[in-house]
C-alpha cells in the first residue's frame, strides 16, 4: 500500500503531502475525468485501508464498513477504533513520509 504509492509519487516527481485528504476523495470515483486523479484516488484509497488493516486489523475495518451505514464516517471510524479518521489519517500520512526513505 505505502511503498507502492509511495512509488507513484517519486516517479511523477510529486511531493508526498500533494495527496489530497482521505475524507476529500469523492464517494465514487466515477466522478474524476482525469485517469491520473483516477489513478492516485485508487493508490491512496488502498494505501490508507492497508494501513488502518496493519494497525488495527482486519475485525475493525469490518466494524467501520457497518458502523459507516448508520452513522457519520468519523464517527463510525472512532467506534470501530477508539480513534478519530483525523488521527489516523495524520499517522497515515506521516508513514508515508517516511515510507522508502533512509
Amino acid at each position: 500500500g505505502l511503498a507502492k504509492l509511495a512509488a507513484w509519487l517519486d516517479a511523477r516527481k510529486q511531493p508526498r503531502d500533494s495527496l489530497p485528504g482521505v475524507l476529500e476523495l469523492p464517494a465514487s470515483f466515477m466522478e474524476i475525468g482525469d485517469s491520473e486523479r483516477v489513478e492516485q484516488a485508487y493508490l491512496l484509497s488502498y494505501a490508507f485501508v492497508d494501513h488502518v488493516v496493519t494497525f488495527h486489523g482486519l475485525g475493525p475495518v469490518m466494524d467501520w464498513i457497518v458502523e459507516v451505514g448508520a452513522k457519520p464516517v468519523d464517527e463510525a471510524y472512532r467506534s470501530a477504533t477508539g480513534r478519530t479518521l483525523a488521527d489516523e489519517e495524520a499517522l497515515f500520512r506521516e508513514q508515508l513520509r517516511l515510507s522508502g526513505r533512509r
